[in-house]
């Protein structure tokens, strides 16, 4: 009885439900990768990243925005500086997740360093969009769009400050736009990921 006891009060059913409805509700097609994927292969593993990795920004997401709802101070900034770099993190993890899914799906075989939704400046190394193109024309078509690109192309650049340099070292502007566009219901990052299940919808 004492360990029943004990297990209820670190196993909320509640906030496990709860994130998995959001998910669902926000990410509908999510569902249909169970479908093309099987689930007893070694492909599952990426779908399984997949679901984690959305819930856990649904998460860093709720965080920033109650955070933003606070009295601001030295505490409460360096909070929002690690949830706001998080969340970054996921959204670039996620796309990537995207990338090596399509390649699954679509048996495309690229080196890891190919294996991208950015489309590169430089010709030979579009090797990706290529891939794609002849194994899914509609999906290469959404991926060239120049609205996709720009969507997938804002984050990017501010996973790798966060990454390889300091975070503070990030243009002024940039961190308050982007602080801003986070605590927004319909935030461009929490657009993205939406954006981001139309590309296996598309294909």
């Amino acid at each position: 009885m004492g360990v029943g006891k004990r297990s209820l009060k670190t196993f909320n059913t509640c906030e496990i439900s709860y994130y998995a409805h959001r998910r669902l509700k926000m990410f509908p097609n999510m569902k249909q990768l169970w479908s093309i994927i099987d689930t007893h292969s070694e492909d599952s593993e990426w779908v399984q990243c997949l679901y984690t990795r959305t819930e856990l920004y649904l998460r860093a997401i709720d965080k920033l925005k109650i955070n933003s709802l606070r009295q601001p101070n030295n505490i409460m900034a360096t909070q929002y500086e690690y949830d706001f770099a998080f969340s970054i993190l996921l959204v670039t993890g996620i796309f990537d997740n995207l990338a090596w899914l399509i390649c699954k799906i679509y048996e495309i075989e690229l080196s890891k360093m190919d294996i991208k939704l950015i489309i590169p400046d430089e010709e030979k190394k579009r090797k990706f969009i290529k891939a794609v193109e002849e194994k899914c024309s509609c999906l290469s078509d959404f991926l060239s769009m120049e609205l996709t690109q720009a969507k997938i192309s804002l984050v990017y650049p501010i996973r790798d400050t966060v990454v390889h340099l300091s975070f503070w070292e990030m243009k002024l502007s940039q961190y308050i736009f982007s602080s801003y566009v986070l605590q927004r219901q319909n935030s461009p990052l929490t657009m993205y990921i939406h954006f981001g299940y139309t590309i296996i919808e598309r294909g």
